[in-house]
């Protein structure tokens, strides 16, 4: 199957490079670029670049219906762990030097894939919200 570059397409990775650190539905990224790019184009846009791999599709909570995506930069997201705040949906990569300190706590016996692993907590921003 052929893939075009359409401007449709140049959009919704441009959307999704400028916000890398935010989880979107579908829904969510249509409304955002309401105007320039349908619903219907961002579905098939979104499910195209998540096959491709540009894209990570997750869900927000088990049991959710509606996925979620985020801009995946392989380069950039391994060797290290992740912190993904679960009031907001912002991601923070920890540095290697932090995520070598957990794996030494963690101890021998036990290996993390560290390019899979996101511990789920509240980012400062949304603590300092909620005081």
């Amino acid at each position: 199957m052929r893939d075009y570059n359409t401007k449709q397409k140049q959009l919704v990775i441009g959307f999704f490079e400028e916000n890398r650190d935010r989880d979107f539905t579908v829904a969510e990224v249509a409304e955002c670029l309401s105007g320039k790019v349908g619903f219907s184009s961002v579905y098939r846009i979104t499910a195209s670049l998540s096959a491709q791999g540009r894209l990570k599709k997750s869900f927000r909570e088990e049991g959710d219906k509606a996925a979620v995506y985020r801009y995946f930069d392989p380069d950039a997201c391994s060797g290290h762990l992740h912190l993904k705040c679960e009031e907001c949906g912002a991601l923070t990569h920890l540095s290697e030097k932090d995520t070598m300190e957990i794996e030494k706590i963690i101890g021998s016996g036990f290996t993390l894939k560290s390019d899979k692993t996101t511990l789920y907590g509240v980012c400062q921003n949304c603590v300092k919200r909620n005081d």
